[in-house]
C-alpha cells in the first residue's frame, strides 16, 4: 500500500471513529446531561462553533480549545487540545491541525482514533482510576503496534540479580553524561537488603525492563514494560503515558514500529464536511438535524 492510500485509509477510519464517538457521546448525554465528551472532540466542536455560528461561515481559519481541568480538584488540565480548521469560499471545512498542548506536538491521525476508542473503553468503569492489568489489556487490544506488559513485583529479586549479572558481564551499557551519572548514583543506593519499594523509581523501571525483555518481547512491536507498586492508576495518567509512547519523545526511538508517527493532519489537510446549515442532517450520522444534534453539543 503506497503512502497516499495509507493516508486515505487513515482519514476514512478517522471519520468513522469520530462519527462513532459522537453517537456514543449523544447516548451518554441522554442518560446523563452532565456528561462531558472527550476534550479532543470538544475542541473540534468548539472550532466548528466558532466558524459556523460565531463566524457565520465566513472564509478563514478558526480554532477551538478544550481541556479537562474541571474534572480535577486542583483545576489543572491533564488533557488539553487545540484544533484549527479552515472554511473556504465554497464552504468546505478542513481540519488543518490538531495539537496536544500538554505534550506539545501535533497528533497523528491514527493516534486520534486510538484516543477516542480508549476513551470509550475506559469510560465503561465510572471510577476515575483503572486497574493496571485491565488498562494494559485494553491498550493491547486497541493498539496493535504496542505490546504493553506489567512487571510482576513478586519477581523483583530474580529481576534484580539478572540486571546485576548483565552489568558484571559487560552486557549492559551504562549511558554517558548526566543520565549515566544519575544511574550510577541511584544504583549505588541499592543494597542487597534494600526492599523493592525502596528502590529509586528509575532503577525499578530498568530492572523490570531488562527482566521482561527476556520473557515478554514481541518482534515487530513497540514493547512497553511497565513497573508499578500500585494496583490502580488514575485514568488520565494512564492515557497520558500511552500518548507519550505513541507520539511523544519516546516514540522517536520506535519509528519503525509506529508507521503512523509521521502521518500528521497538518501535513495533508483533511476535509471533513461542507458548510453545514442548521436544518441539514448532522454529519455524525445520527439522522437528526444539525441544530438538534452536534450543533447544540458544541
Amino acid at each position: 500500500m503506497n503512502e497516499n492510500n495509507k493516508k486515505v485509509l487513515a482519514w476514512t477510519e478517522f471519520k468513522y471513529s469520530l462519527q462513532a464517538y459522537l453517537n456514543y457521546s449523544l447516548r451518554k448525554i441522554k442518560r446523563n446531561s452532565s456528561y462531558q465528551p472527550h476534550p479532543l472532540v470538544k475542541a473540534l466542536t468548539n472550532a466548528m462553533h466558532a466558524g459556523l455560528d460565531l463566524g457565520k461561515g465566513k472564509p478563514g481559519n478558526y480554532s477551538g480549545l478544550s481541556g479537562d481541568a474541571d474534572k480535577h480538584e486542583d483545576k489543572k488540565p491533564r488533557e488539553l487540545y487545540a484544533v484549527i480548521i479552515n472554511i473556504d469560499k465554497k464552504g468546505l471545512i478542513t481540519i488543518l491541525e490538531i495539537n496536544d498542548l500538554i505534550i506539545g506536538k501535533s497528533i497523528p491521525i491514527e493516534v486520534i482514533i486510538y484516543l477516542l476508542i480508549l476513551s470509550m473503553e475506559f469510560e465503561k468503569s465510572p471510577s476515575e482510576n483503572i486497574n493496571m492489568r485491565e488498562g494494559i489489556q485494553i491498550v493491547n487490544e486497541t493498539i496493535p503496534e504496542i505490546n504493553m506488559v506489567l512487571f510482576n513485583n513478586s519477581e523483583w529479586k530474580e529481576a534484580r540479580d539478572h540486571l546485576k549479572k548483565l552489568i558484571e558481564s559487560g552486557n549492559f551499557s551504562i549511558p554517558q553524561g548526566e543520565l549515566g551519572d544519575k544511574f550510577v548514583s541511584d544504583i549505588m543506593k541499592v543494597k542487597m537488603d534494600t526492599h523493592w519499594s525502596d528502590f529509586p523509581p528509575n532503577i525499578r523501571s530498568i530492572i523490570a525492563m531488562t527482566w521482561l525483555q527476556t520473557k515478554e518481547f514481541e518482534e515487530g512491536k513497540q514493547n512497553v514494560y511497565v513497573s508499578s507498586l500500585e494496583e490502580y492508576s488514575p485514568k488520565s495518567l494512564f492515557i497520558k503515558n500511552v500518548k507519550e509512547f505513541l507520539f511523544g519523545k519516546p516514540s522517536e526511538y520506535f519509528a519503525k514500529y509506529l508507521p503512523f508517527s509521521n502521518i500528521n493532519l497538518n501535513k495533508d489537510d483533511f476535509i471533513i464536511e461542507k458548510n453545514i446549515k442548521r436544518n441539514d442532517k448532522c454529519p455524525c450520522g445520527s439522522g437528526k438535524k444539525y441544530k438538534s444534534c452536534c450543533m447544540s453539543t458544541a
